[in-house]
């Protein structure tokens, strides 16, 4: 795992399933500043991209 964005991620987990926020507002409050590189890190961590994990967890 990448431990230096992994908290970065967490947060952003969180914020996935626990709000509306859209994943570009998501991808600037956990620190990854560009949508391409969160989606990225994103995939990268959790084997899946932001809005499938949303849809996966999410009971929103």
């Amino acid at each position: 795992m990448h431990r230096g964005k992994a908290p970065a991620i967490t947060y952003a987990c969180k914020l996935l399933i626990e709000t509306n926020m859209p994943v570009s507002l998501i991808s600037y409050e956990s620190g990854l500043n560009t949508l391409s590189n969160f989606n990225k890190q994103f995939k990268e961590i959790m084997n899946k991209n932001p809005l499938e994990y949303k849809i996966q967890f999410s009971s929103i």
